[in-house]
């Protein structure tokens, strides 16, 4: 009770919240700080940890009509730290234009999987670049051949790579179109990883935060060392 009338204490006036305080703790629905499963698909809440549960066990020995307390131990389980929210696959561009920067990076699959396919489109727009250099080097090397000849004619040479040449103009528009998916999926990357990262360093917090409340640590003079760093 105390901790939820802590939380009902910092919630603006404006908000309606419905009266619970009737119902018993473990089946009141608000406010809920417990992230189910079916909040999976929730992207504001894609950066807090779901199904964590604080088990507490007490274990006390009964001698003579006395109680002592033998030992408390602590356990927390968790679901696996994933970017729900954002999905695993998809059908395609054509069959569904909302799915976001995923599906136009032409990428599907989990954290691991995104990774690996970076690496392609990586080595992909690498191969372009190299590509378009390459093109563009044969054509200044052709216009080279034909420079004398042209100047004799009295025809003056441009400077400039017109862009009706077909291999640089091939080259030029795959390496825009792997560069667009490289860095569509790169951003992706980093939100699913930032998402990842904040569920896993809210169940360390809170599993650390479990083994504060532990008694039997505290008795044996943890507390200070703990307050001291």
């Amino acid at each position: 009770d105390k901790y939820y009338n802590s939380v009902i204490s910092g919630i603006s006036p404006d908000v309606a919240i419905e009266d619970d305080s009737h119902v018993e703790l473990f089946e009141r629905r608000s406010p809920r700080p417990f992230r189910p499963s079916n909040s999976r698909s929730d992207e504001l809440l894609a950066g807090i940890g779901f199904n964590v549960h604080c088990q507490g066990l007490s274990i006390d020995v009964l001698q003579n009509g006395a109680v002592t307390p033998a030992a408390v131990h602590y356990s927390v389980t968790h679901g696996a730290p994933a970017d729900h929210a954002a999905g695993f696959g998809f059908q395609g561009v054509e069959e569904n234009p909302d799915l976001g920067a995923e599906a136009s990076s032409g990428a599907r699959g989990g954290l691991r999987r995104l990774e690996m396919k970076r690496v392609e489109y990586a080595k992909e727009l690498e191969d372009s670049i190299s590509g378009l250099i390459r093109s563009v080097g044969e054509h200044f090397k052709m216009r080279a051949q034909v420079a004398s000849a042209r100047q004799q004619a009295g025809v003056k040479m441009s400077r400039h790579i017109p862009p009706g040449v077909p291999a640089i103009a091939h080259y030029r528009s795959k390496a825009i179109e792997c560069a667009q998916r490289l860095n569509n999926l790169t951003w992706n990357i980093a939100a699913r990883r930032a998402n990842c990262f904040s569920q896993a360093l809210g169940i360390a917090v809170t599993s650390y935060l479990a083994s504060l409340s532990d008694g039997s640590h505290a008795s044996k003079g943890y507390a200070s060392i703990w307050q001291r760093h």
